[in-house]
């Protein structure tokens, strides 16, 4: 296929390279031709170099590909957080990222997924829902590999992007079916592991640290799949995964596939015929997460033209147009005024006449409007604070409405301040065991920020506290509820209530 442009995928690891060539067709892609270089690298320049001799072997002219990444530091998260714009998104995901991860100066992309509205029809706001967002990231010098090894090469990098986006985006190719699915990519470093619920992406799992040079055994791979299920069912309520999409070595998957039926009882089936190997699919999945409107990219592309011209109007370049405009504007204005003056200048005289014979008639009428308006002023300020009284209620109701069943209140203080309603909550959690109550803990708080109406949520204290047993409990029972619950957990939450803006003229008005 010399001679015209063509496309690639691949995947980039510690364990080898894998490029794919492939071709688009009406009915889709086609896998051409794929190839392995299994070496070890030491380094992703290293890995970089051994795929770019593999590009350059093909005699491509102009190729382009998308790029997978796996280890090299880079790693990826999920987070859910209320719509908002990417100036404001960015430090949040920034903090989280540097406290989970311990990453002092990360490279950090993210992109957004579908919305998560759990609010009534009457609140929901499709620009504040809260919606998911597939984070990645990796250390500087990775980044800083990864542009300087194809700047000013033909090469052209579509994408750079982590293993379970891609993995997200064959998932998606399937149909995104609302069957709870697991997805198990049997990687050379270890099994990618991804769980989908209701065809979102809700859970991925990285392999667990393996030997050096020895792939994990299908042993492994069942275990790593079980403790995978039972964290998903865990997390969310129960959830079990009733079938698995598999991509595994050819000589393994027969083996890999019954084991997984016969212990999980769970449907396999492939995730992606076309490719023969793991590595290829991940490569494909690369090519496909770079075809989305919204990819998640690590890749330190060039700017474009329009990021240039908006990167020309901020700083110093600003304050140069900014003046240029205002001295335009200013001669303008001045033409205009001097062309105008002679006119204003004969009728003023006849204006200020004019005044002076109406302020003499007017003076007993002005003081009875004044005192109408003082009347109107008061009735209204009381109007206002009853509203914001009646909406404060209705807020608390709406709070109260969102309270598991296993999370009681005991306090609930509110106070006017600037902001709106400082509200403090005392309550607690409960559950069999300590995970089941910081999980309706955490569903509780998880209600609590969602919502438009408030600001600032902080978990100020909890602690935990075991049942105690009762007097006519047996020596084994009191044994049993010392060791295993149920649990009590203690918490006081703080939060701000904001007025909302209707009600905005009572916080300020006075009578």
């Amino acid at each position: 296929m010399s001679g015209g442009p063509r496309a690639f995928g691949a995947l980039l690891a510690h364990d080898g390279v894998c490029l794919v060539e492939y071709a688009t067709e009406r009915t889709g892609m086609r896998i051409v031709d794929q190839w392995t270089e299994p070496s070890r690298s030491q380094s992703i320049e290293e890995a970089l170099d051994r795929l770019r001799a593999m590009i350059d072997a093909r005699g491509a002219r102009q190729p382009r590909v998308a790029i997978a990444v796996e280890q090299f530091g880079v790693f990826h998260h999920t987070m859910t957080l209320p719509g908002a714009t990417d100036d404001v998104l960015q430090p949040v995901i920034r903090r989280e990222v540097q406290r989970v991860f311990g990453v002092s100066d990360p490279v950090i992309a993210f992109a957004r997924g579908a919305a998560n509205e759990r609010r009534e029809p009457g609140r929901a706001d499709e620009r504040t829902a809260p919606r998911q967002l597939f984070v990645a990231g990796a250390p500087r010098a990775v980044i800083d590999a990864l542009g300087a090894a194809f700047r000013g090469s033909d090469i052209r990098v579509e994408i750079a992007t982590v293993v379970p986006k891609t993995i997200h985006s064959l998932y998606k190719a399937t149909g995104s079916s609302p069957e709870p699915t697991a997805v198990l990519v049997c990687l050379e470093g270890g099994p990618q592991l991804a769980f989908f619920l209701d065809g979102r992406l809700e859970l991925a799992i990285d392999p667990p640290i393996a030997l050096e040079g020895e792939p994990p055994s299908i042993p492994t791979i069942i275990d790593q799949f079980e403790r995978g299920a039972v964290y998903f069912r865990q997390q969310f309520r129960g959830a079990q995964a009733t079938r698995v999409l598999l991509a595994a070595a050819p000589t393994e998957f027969d083996a890999l596939a019954s084991a997984l039926e016969s212990r999980m009882g769970v449907h396999v089936k492939p995730l992606f015929a076309a490719a023969s190997t793991p590595a290829a699919i991940v490569a494909m999945g690369a090519v496909l997460e770079a075809r989305h409107g919204s990819a998640l990219d690590l890749f330190p592309h060039p700017p474009t033209l329009g990021q240039r011209m908006s990167q020309a109007l901020r700083g110093p370049n600003a304050v140069v147009g900014a003046t240029a405009a205002a001295a335009a504007i200013a001669a303008i204005w001045a033409v205009l005024q001097v062309a105008s003056l002679a006119s204003t200048r004969n009728d003023s005289a006849k204006v200020e006449t004019g005044v002076r014979q109406a302020i003499a008639q007017v003076g007993p009428s002005k003081s009875v409007a004044q005192r109408r308006a003082d009347v109107s002023r008061q009735l209204e300020f009381l109007r206002a604070t009853t509203r914001e009284h009646a909406a404060l209620a209705a807020e608390l109701s709406s709070l109260a409405g969102a309270l598991p069943a296993a999370v009681r209140f005991d306090s609930i203080a509110v106070t006017r301040s600037k902001a709106g309603w400082a509200a403090t909550i005392v309550g607690e959690a409960a559950g069999e065991t300590t995970a089941q109550a910081v999980r309706a803990l955490d569903q509780f708080y998880g209600a609590v920020r969602s919502r438009s109406d408030v600001a600032s949520p902080n978990l100020d204290q909890f602690d935990y506290a075991a049942a105690k047993p009762q007097s006519d409990t047996t020596a084994a029972e009191k044994q049993a509820i010392a060791a295993r619950g149920p649990i009590t957990l203690q918490f006081k939450m703080s939060f701000t209530l904001t007025p909302a803006r209707g009600n905005a003229a009572a916080a300020g008005a006075q009578p």
